[in-house]
């Protein structure tokens, strides 16, 4: 964990450390805070044994997923950002990509070798 993270999240334990013992009930502090838990620490989720992971309902419903959408899944430091992908999108952005590399003298081979390696994290 970096430090900044830690700092994080040593300030949000004792933030709400106090709700440990703090009343229950309708109307309560506690009623008003523990809805909203998951948004502030993030929810738990374990990887299965097929390296599939289960993506919370309230995070699906926020980022409105639909069974079927596509992700670009990016290793980001120690963490994992999953991006909603659009074909259509990521057609027309090649396209551009390719547009300019061969105005630049690479060829559409080329450009997609490149990409393939630094997917794969090899040197090109």
């Amino acid at each position: 964990m970096t430090g900044l993270a830690c700092l994080e999240t040593n300030f949000l334990v004792d933030l709400l450390r106090p709700l440990a013992s703090a009343p229950r009930g309708p109307g309560t502090f506690f009623s008003v805070v523990s809805p909203i838990l998951p948004m502030l620490l993030g929810t738990v989720s374990k990887l299965s044994t097929k390296g599939q992971i289960v993506i919370p309902e309230q995070v699906r419903r926020k980022v409105k997923l639909k069974p079927g959408d596509e992700f670009l899944v990016t290793a980001v430091d120690n963490a994992i950002l999953l991006t909603k992908i659009d074909r259509q999108d990521l057609r027309r952005r090649l396209d551009r990509i390719l547009e300019e590399n061969k105005a630049l003298g690479f060829s559409e081979e080329d450009v997609l070798k490149e990409s393939r390696q630094v997917r794969h994290g090899k040197e090109a």
